[in-house]
């Protein structure tokens, strides 16, 4: 998905659903409204809605549906984890 806005000025793609909602509170509402009236996925607004509610809306209908709930710290290490040295992550490139 792109926000690219009525005269095509930007071409920013959201590769996620989270990068989507990063984005979305970045753009500016002609891009927003341009946007939002072009894709089927966005909620029906009500006439006079604002994009700062319409974006919250949309927010909130993402985190909903596909956001996990939080979950405290357990505070275990995992073994297997701990025992590999960090430079075994590293790529070398030679």
């Amino acid at each position: 998905m792109y926000f690219k806005g009525p005269a095509n000025k930007l071409n920013l793609k959201a590769h996620n659903l989270q990068l989507f909602t990063h984005l979305a509170d970045g753009v500016d509402d002609e891009t927003w409204e341009f946007h939002s009236e072009r894709t089927r996925s966005s909620p029906r607004r009500s006439s006079g809605s604002s994009s700062t509610r319409s974006r919250a809306a949309i927010k909130a209908a993402i985190e909903k549906r596909y956001t996990l709930p939080a979950d405290r710290p357990s505070g275990v290490v995992d073994e297997e984890a701990a025992a590999i040295p960090s430079s075994r992550h590293a790529t070398s490139y030679q």
